[in-house]
């Protein structure tokens, strides 16, 4: 008690309650930084057990199409056969032409090869067909299927070929606007 009294008495109360004020706003301070630590530490818990989650899940989805998968053909013979495949059908022009059309799918080429296979049957039995009602002789009938079934090869073609020509002078009447624009955004 002497010494709460020596120490109102000489002045120097207003020392110790600065210095009571200063440990208080540390404490005030501080508290927060330890409460992100242990929300970091809570974070980085539920991050951690996703990602396990995740993988297990993925695992358990790679273990089910392995059982799928026939064990006959590996995946470096059907990586082979289809390269084979593409490069003898010309695949990789293919996919050139039709994304110039705009065709950006990757099931686009497998459905331009059917068109191209499927097209020329098509039109030659159209064209027969059609010229059943006309006064023609079998050869004649036969060369107009002839005909239209080369023209059925092409159209396929033909209708890449427009598309991106097409979408090329789109593109370059469209360009200056869209410069404009980005110009204006930046």
């Amino acid at each position: 008690m002497d010494l709460l009294s020596g120490i109102m008495e000489g002045g120097q109360i207003w020392t110790l309650v600065a210095a009571i004020g200063a440990m208080i706003s540390i404490i005030y301070a501080g508290m927060p930084l330890l409460d992100r630590a242990d929300t970091k530490e809570r974070v980085k818990a539920v991050v951690t057990e996703r990602r396990r989650s995740l993988a297990a899940s993925q695992r358990d989805e790679m273990e089910a199409k392995k059982a799928l998968i026939k064990p006959e053909h590996t995946a470096s013979q059907s990586l082979a056969a289809l390269f084979q495949v593409e490069r003898y059908a010309g695949l990789n022009t293919v996919r050139e032409k039709l994304a110039s059309a705009g065709h950006r799918s990757p099931k686009a080429a497998l459905i331009y090869m059917i068109a191209r296979l499927v097209s020329p049957v098509a039109m030659a039995l159209i064209g027969f067909l059609y010229t059943t009602g006309f006064d023609l002789s079998a050869s004649e009938r036969g060369l107009i299927a002839l005909g239209a079934g080369i023209f059925g090869f092409f159209l396929p073609a033909l209708y890449i070929y427009n598309k991106a020509s097409k979408r090329k002078q789109e593109i370059a009447q469209n360009f200056p606007d869209a410069l404009d624009l980005m110009l204006v955004c930046v």
